[in-house]
């Protein structure tokens, strides 16, 4: 058995994810890891950090990257 994460790991966990479907320009997979990161971001204890980006912040980024938007990551 493992240990369960917290509400940080799972939402860096699905931040990261995100990304790396985009790195494979696999978009409807982006989407889910986004959407999933979205629904996990207003639930973090408060004073929490978004880890290690806000979710609007890593969401423009991860688009950005996937309409080549963004030098260097086309």
């Amino acid at each position: 058995g493992g240990v369960a994460a917290g509400p940080e790991a799972a939402y860096a966990a699905a931040i990261l994810h995100a990304a790396a479907a985009a790195a494979q320009h696999e978009r409807a997979e982006m989407r889910v890891w986004l959407e999933h990161a979205g629904a996990l971001a207003p639930r973090l204890l408060p004073g929490m950090r978004e880890w290690p980006l806000p979710f609007a912040i890593a969401h423009h980024i991860i688009r950005a990257w996937v309409e080549d938007e963004v030098p260097g990551f086309a």
